[in-house]
């Protein structure tokens, strides 16, 4: 039977992640955090084939710490995390001139 893929389950994944697996000294954890980061990467591929690229970047970068973890492309994501948040400013400035012309 085939795992159903879906923003949702992607979410739970991340809201679990040990985002700093690599500095355990227990290979057991370590083992595990990438095994977590091995499909959330498998996950983040087959949504971006979804065409929910967008959506996913938003969904990985409000859980991802930035600092003492992996960098992004070890799970899948395509976008740097300086060139969401440019897209994030950029998107809200546009939406508060649109506000303000009304």
């Amino acid at each position: 039977m085939a795992k159903t893929i879906t923003l949702e389950t992607l979410e739970r994944k991340l809201q679990s992640h040990d985002w700093t697996f690599n500095y355990s000294d227990d290979h057991r954890y370590y083992e595990t955090g990438w095994m977590q980061q091995k499909e959330i990467k498998q996950e983040v591929e087959k949504l971006y084939e979804m065409g929910l690229t967008k959506k996913v970047n938003e969904l990985f970068y409000s859980h991802y710490p930035k600092d003492g973890c992996d960098i992004p492309a070890y799970y899948g994501i395509t976008k740097e995390w300086r060139d969401h948040l440019e897209e994030q400013l950029f998107a809200s400035l546009e939406q508060d001139k649109f506000y303000r012309v009304q």
